[in-house]
């Protein structure tokens, strides 16, 4: 997306969300000034939390992970959730760093898991910092979500195509429902499919919110994936075995 048309969907989310739900904007930008502008901008158009990809262009050290962090987080006092993501950027942060910014900013408040499985890192998290200073969230579409939970993760950031489905299973499995880990083994099958690369990711919310006709087509921009006819009768398999 242009930098137009992700404040154009901010804007459009804060607007229809209208505080009834809280709105977290994800700050992606590489370098550190823009990342700091991201924040003050998204801080202003009013929504309730930041979350912060830290940088991985050009092999970054720890130190510089953590100095990009800590000026997002100077940049703004909202809530602050930390996007700990070696799917994508190669890494997580290096424990010790995660620790400074522990003591340093009370507004950071959470850390999203986002790899699988997330289950041993969020257990190594709690048993550093507790299950009370941090709220653990997994993203990765939700793979490896039980485990998660019994370690202490307490939300899942997912994909968009399917919020309904993950929303069931994730309700299901906290309250330990007998049918929830069948629920939750059923959806695995589309998370799977999904996370194959973060292209097949990105076609499959898209190919999924045409279906839904939240969108009207589910074209990607090149160089992204068009799913083939093959591509799409195994989803279309996939949602029938959801049923």
């Amino acid at each position: 997306l242009t930098g137009a048309e992700i404040d154009r969907a901010a804007e459009v989310v804060i607007s229809t969300a209208n505080r009834r739900v809280p709105v977290i904007l994800n700050v992606t930008a590489q370098a550190t000034c823009h990342a700091v502008e991201a924040a003050r901008h998204f801080t202003r158009m009013g929504c309730q939390g930041l979350m912060c990809l830290p940088p991985f262009v050009g092999g970054v050290s720890g130190m510089q992970v953590f100095r990009h962090v800590a000026a997002v987080l100077e940049s703004s006092p909202l809530p602050f959730m930390l996007q700990w993501s070696p799917s994508l950027a190669g890494g997580g942060m290096e424990w010790q760093y995660l620790a400074e910014l522990e003591r340093r900013f009370p507004h950071c408040q959470a850390v999203k898991v986002d790899f699988a499985p997330p289950g041993p890192t969020v257990a190594r998290l709690t048993g550093e910092f507790g299950r009370e200073r941090f709220d653990y969230l997994i993203g990765f579409a939700g793979l490896g979500l039980p485990d998660a939970l019994a370690q202490g993760a307490r939300g899942l950031m997912g994909g968009c195509g399917h919020v309904d489905r993950d929303l069931a299973v994730f309700r299901a499995l906290q309250s330990n429902a007998p049918q929830a880990l069948e629920q939750f083994s059923r959806l695995e099958t589309l998370l799977q499919f999904e996370m194959k690369t973060i292209h097949t990711s990105i076609a499959t919310h898209k190919w999924l919110l045409a279906r839904h006709g939240v969108i009207a087509t589910s074209r990607v921009r090149a160089p992204g994936l068009e799913f083939d006819d093959a591509q799409q009768s195994e989803l279309e398999q996939i949602l029938e075995h959801l049923k």
